[in-house]
């Protein structure tokens, strides 16, 4: 485990000091950077048309766009959403993103991912976004924001017959993991870190140095 000592007889720690230690036993301790992506998940296609649909929640859209990246994959796993991880992060705040308007399309898709920012239509309670899935068998999809902030009684994937696509498996940036019961987003790690801060002691696991801001005067 690491140790740190602070006394306050002797030095003065700022806000800004402890947090540079943190994070320092934060990146040692193995935790993984947040993705640029709030949520991502994996869905079995088996349509050559899908649409996406984003809708008014008590009368008005959650943001007025969403960045969405999208690959074509060839397993519904964990391993395979995780191996995206880097290029939709890339891709999710680069230049390449092609904006779309409410009733535009989007696709064909390839491995190589694709990244689109859907433009939501505020004259209409719902806007729809028509996919080219051809060839698809599975689609790895990361976006911006969570597709639920846009759901308000239709779901937001849907086949040409309108039918519900669900994910086989998903993660997202609030810690609610992967599916098949894997854990949380973070890696776990056995580390410990040791304040001690004004006569008093603090033992911070790497679970919690994530959300974790110490201010010492």
């Amino acid at each position: 485990f690491l140790f740190y000592s602070l006394d306050p007889s002797t030095m003065k720690f700022s806000s800004t000091t402890l947090s540079v230690a943190i994070l320092s036993f934060a990146a040692l301790s193995g935790v993984e950077a947040a993705n640029e992506f709030e949520w991502a998940g994996i869905f079995p296609m088996f349509d050559a048309t899908h649409t996406w649909g984003m809708e008014k929640v008590d009368g008005k859209y959650a943001d007025p766009s969403m960045r969405i990246v999208l690959f074509s994959v060839n397993a519904a796993t964990d391993a395979v959403l995780e191996g995206k991880e880097a290029m939709a992060n890339t891709m999710i705040v680069g230049d390449s993103c092609k904006e779309v308007m409410a009733g535009g399309k989007m696709g064909p898709f390839s491995a190589n991912g694709e990244c689109y920012e859907l433009k939501v239509d505020d004259s209409k309670d719902d806007s729809i976004f028509t996919m080219n899935t051809t060839g698809v068998t599975n689609f790895a999809v990361y976006t911006q924001h969570f597709p639920d902030e846009f759901v308000d009684e239709d779901h937001y994937l849907k086949d040409s017959s309108k039918k519900d696509i669900e994910p086989e498996v998903t993660e997202s940036e609030d810690g609610h993991g992967h599916g098949h019961g894997h854990g949380g987003d973070e890696k776990e790690s056995s580390a410990t870190a040791i304040f001690v801060l004004k006569n008093s002691i603090f033992f911070v696991s790497s679970m919690t140095i994530v959300n974790m801001m110490y201010s010492v005067v």
